[in-house]
């Protein structure tokens, strides 16, 4: 069985590591796996990243202008509520021509933000073959936002986005509508990692109707395992008894990831006299990887930042180091860092959001936490550290809970058994083939290899996007275009200086090259002379 997956990237980002664990766990079964990906950063030979086509004037107005749309609708646009990303589902890779993409059983689709459009997807529907599509956040059934907030408007038709200061052209609602008419009537299974999202899915007006099941995602337990905790610390320079506490996020500054209530909880742990007096004598410490927050240096207590850890061994060390790891998320899926530290044997203390309480159960591997209660978060962390023998019975039954709940072999297993049902439904019930236009270019590679192929970049918008996108554009450009003035001016000026530089530089130029004839016919002079003399003598 061949199975394809579609992610914008290969190892960049949870949701894409998430995807390529997948893909290695179903190497492992002995399954051929491939990925196909707009950003390819391993080295694996099995992920093929691609390239548009050479795409010409017509395509270069139409990228520009969603960009417009994108950077100024949109990003300059946001309310306070959220700040996590929210993107147009357009421009799309058509990758229904690829051959990878024909020769495969089954495809499946990932994280595709900047990299398939509804009408993209659309083709890979027609092709005849089983089409999942994992989750890794709401963005598939949303009118662009990635999460909503607690937004419930993709329930009917994202009118009135709450993300928006301002949307006096729909265009949400517009894009939720064209996913809607272009996906009816298609064959798709939804997968998703929790439980907490299948049943968004569920609700939604785009999938409530499609299949959806619930796999987690997995981990390499071989990797992440534990180690000695002593050692750990000890690689980090602490002192063994040391009381660590880890966090990380990829952009800590995200609002939903709860940096200002993991601060806000480490606060009111300080109220608390034993860990007062911890606190003073230097026996606790923070530790975080990613990027933290800029208001990290409000923590009063040392936070050692790791900084972004390059290699799984240094990651591993991290999770072993601290005696418990904080999931503080206000709105998350299966996060990728609880499973991890699980594995490491670190217990974890997380809000009562998402797939979290999936993986933690309270009590058992570590505390669920009503969401936003800070205060119960501070207890719970002072419950677990001044507890030693409890963080060890914990540690030990998150490592077991992970490897047999959470391993990259069930998470492979899960997926395969629904591989093959949906291949065999696929064959008795099969639709019409591709619809879009455009061939392959393949750019020169070894022989017998195949090296970043290019593909058609698909422009088309749906038809009630369509409605709106001349003035929803008009206006983006009206609001842009005293920007584009500023920069034309400074262009302008740029322009004239670096040609009265040049009319300077030719000048000089000229009168280096007179003096320089000048010196040669000097130097002919001399030479007639010295002949002359030469002769006469």
């Amino acid at each position: 069985m061949k199975i394809v997956h579609i992610s914008t990237y290969d190892i960049l980002g949870g949701a894409a590591r998430a995807a390529y664990r997948l893909h290695s766990g179903l190497k492992g079964q002995g399954y051929s796996s491939q990925m196909v990906v707009r950003k390819k950063q391993s080295s694996d030979p099995d992920v093929i990243g691609v390239t548009p086509l050479d795409t010409g004037q017509e395509n270069e107005r139409e990228l520009f202008c969603y960009a417009a749309i994108q950077d100024r609708y949109i990003n300059a646009n946001r309310t306070k509520l959220s700040n996590t990303i929210f993107s147009l589902p357009y421009p799309g890779y058509d990758l229904s021509k690829l051959p990878e993409v024909i020769g495969a059983d089954v495809l499946n689709l990932h994280w595709v933000a900047y990299y398939q459009s509804p009408f993209t997807i659309t083709a890979l529907l027609r092709l005849g073959k089983p089409v999942v599509w994992t989750l890794h956040d709401q963005w598939a059934f949303t009118g662009g936002c990635h999460y909503t907030a607690g937004c419930e408007s993709y329930i009917s038709d994202c009118s009135d986005c709450p993300q928006l200061a301002s949307d006096p052209y729909s265009l949400p609602a517009g894009v939720l509508k064209d996913k809607i008419e272009l996906f009816s009537g298609l064959s798709l299974t939804v997968v998703s990692p929790s439980r907490w999202l299948a049943e968004c899915v569920k609700n939604s007006a785009l999938f409530g109707r499609m299949r959806v099941a619930v796999i987690p995602n997995g981990v390499e337990t071989d990797i992440f395992r534990p180690i000695s905790k002593m050692r750990a610390k000890k690689l980090l320079g602490l002192p063994p008894d040391t009381m660590t506490v880890l966090f990380g996020a990829e952009y800590g500054s995200e609002r939903r990831k709860g940096f200002k209530e993991l601060a806000a909880a480490i606060g009111h742990c300080l109220s608390d006299p034993w860990f007062e007096a911890k606190a003073r004598e230097d026996k606790v410490r923070i530790l975080c990887f990613g990027q933290p927050d800029e208001r990290i240096d409000s923590i009063k207590i040392p936070v050692i930042s790791l900084g972004y850890l390059k290699s799984d061994q240094k990651v591993r060390e991290a999770y072993n180091a601290a005696d418990v790891f904080i999931q503080s998320s206000l709105e998350d899926n299966l996060p990728n860092t609880v499973l991890e530290a699980m594995s490491c044997g670190t217990p974890v203390i997380g809000f009562d959001v998402g797939g979290i309480p999936d993986m933690v159960q309270d009590g058992s591997e570590g505390r669920i936490i009503p969401a936003g209660d800070t205060v119960g978060m501070a207890n719970a962390i002072i419950g677990l550290l001044s507890s030693p023998n409890l963080l060890v019975e914990m540690g030990q039954k998150s490592r077991s809970r992970t490897e047999r709940f959470f391993s990259l072999g069930n998470q492979a297993r899960n997926y395969s058994d629904l591989y093959l049902e949906l291949r065999g439904e696929a064959k008795a019930f099969s639709k019409a083939g591709p619809q879009t236009k455009g061939k392959i270019r393949l750019k020169p590679g070894e022989p017998g290899k195949r090296f970043s192929p290019s593909v058609p970049l698909i422009t088309q918008g749906g038809s009630d996007f369509s409605t709106v996108f001349d003035r929803v554009l008009l206006r983006t450009l009206k609001d842009l275009s005293p920007k584009l003035q500023r920069e034309l001016d400074e262009l302008n000026a740029d322009r004239e200086l670096r040609l009265d530089l040049i009319n300077k530089q030719g000048k000089e130029i000229e009168r280096l090259q007179a003096e320089t004839d000048k010196w040669l016919k000097e130097c002919d002079l001399l030479w007639a002379k010295v002949n002359t003399g030469e002769g006469e003598r």
